[in-house]
């Protein structure tokens, strides 16, 4: 292929595809004599893309492995309560942040988010996350967005309700305001 930017070269890892002539999903680092991609393998050059954690290929993110990887153990330690476990209730949203196909912006989120340590914090606490525990904190954006990841189907099913005994496929709107009913 030739010398390439780290652009580029970052784009070829993050995208495995299958290797024309071995049939593998690599990154596709080398073009045969008719222009089509290849694994290093088969271009002659010795370079593993695995990652040394789950075998996947391509996407790796540093030394620590592929980007999956890592996203796996960051949301999972986001949202490990105080007994060390990530609780039945929030194992949804475990889900919901890993099973993506772009783990760089998922772990960028983790990283960078207010949300995320918002998130973070109230997990830590040990409380169930509940309507109620999340009245108790100060009205913010922040507040509203985590409230908003949470009352997703999935989470809402899986035990997210308020004291007024709300079931899982309700319609459940939230307002800052008291609702009021038209006379």
């Amino acid at each position: 292929m030739g010398p390439v930017c780290d652009r580029c070269y970052d784009t070829v890892l993050r995208c495995p595809a299958e290797c024309s002539r071995c049939r593998t999903f690599q990154p596709l680092i080398a073009r045969d004599e008719d222009g089509t991609g290849i694994c290093g393998p088969r271009a002659g050059v010795v370079l593993d893309y695995k990652c040394r954690y789950c075998g996947r290929t391509g996407n790796p993110y540093g030394h620590d492995g592929c980007a999956y990887c890592v996203l796996a153990n960051k949301a999972r330690h986001l949202l490990t309560g105080s007994d060390g476990e990530v609780s039945d209730q929030l194992l949804p949203v475990l889900d919901a942040l890993t099973q993506t196909a772009s783990p760089y912006k998922q772990i960028h989120w983790i990283e960078k988010s207010p949300n995320a340590r918002l998130l973070g914090q109230i997990v830590a606490e040990g409380r169930p996350v509940s309507h109620d525990l999340l009245h108790e904190i100060p009205p913010s954006r922040n507040v509203h967005y985590i409230r908003q990841m949470l009352v997703q189907p999935a989470c809402w099913s899986n035990g997210m309700k308020t004291s007024s005994g709300c079931r899982p496929g309700s319609t459940i709107i939230y307002s800052p305001y008291p609702l009021t009913t038209p006379t």
